[in-house]
């Protein structure tokens, strides 16, 4: 089941400032919540093992160093594309 994530941005805005994929956009919501990647893997039904490298994808993309960073970036970006007018 996937977290309430309405305060975080689009997944379209994250596939256009970030190149983040499907998975990719789903796993970031969960880091987000403050998910392990043994509950991200059991919630989308992949391995931990994949959990991880979506993990590692996410964090080279959004260009921060913990996963404890994931939300703060998300909703710089979302503050970013609203004052631009990006996300109306």
């Amino acid at each position: 089941m996937m977290p309430d994530t309405k305060w975080l941005p689009p997944d379209s805005l994250l596939r256009e400032c970030f190149g983040l994929s499907r998975k990719e956009n789903q796993v970031a919501r969960f880091l987000a919540c403050g998910r392990s990647n043994a509950e991200i893997a059991a919630a989308l039904f992949i391995s931990p093992h994949t959990a991880r490298h979506h993990t590692e994808n996410i964090l080279g993309k959004l260009d921060i160093r913990s996963r404890a960073q994931v939300a703060a970036a998300l909703l710089e970006t979302l503050q970013v594309a609203v004052g631009s007018g990006a996300a109306a």
